[in-house]
């Protein structure tokens, strides 16, 4: 059984055969691709590294007041006041105030 390769098309399927022929790729650069996914990511708030930090240090975001302050983390407020003290014992006991 030999099929014909010049076999008719549906008139959908050949339209779309003919465009994809006729469409060439353009090609981007560096820069302007770079500045196509820095603007893609300004745009999506929901992503990014200060989302990461706020949503590690802060308690989470309460859905019924989306409006609401988030106060931050027990983890959060111990480590930053060890660290706080420890940097106060040193400028104190090394005499650098």
């Amino acid at each position: 059984m030999k099929v014909s390769r010049h076999k008719s098309l549906p008139f959908w399927c050949a339209s779309k055969e003919r465009e994809s022929r006729r469409r060439a790729m353009t090609r981007f650069g560096r820069k302007q691709v770079h500045g196509g996914l820095g603007q893609y990511i300004r745009n999506r708030t929901d992503i990014g590294v200060g989302k990461g930090l706020r949503d590690a240090v802060l308690e989470p975001a309460n859905p019924f007041e989306p409006r609401a302050t988030r106060p931050p983390r027990r983890w959060f407020v111990l480590c930053f006041l060890l660290a706080a003290m420890a940097f106060g014992f040193f400028f104190y006991f090394n005499n650098l105030l």
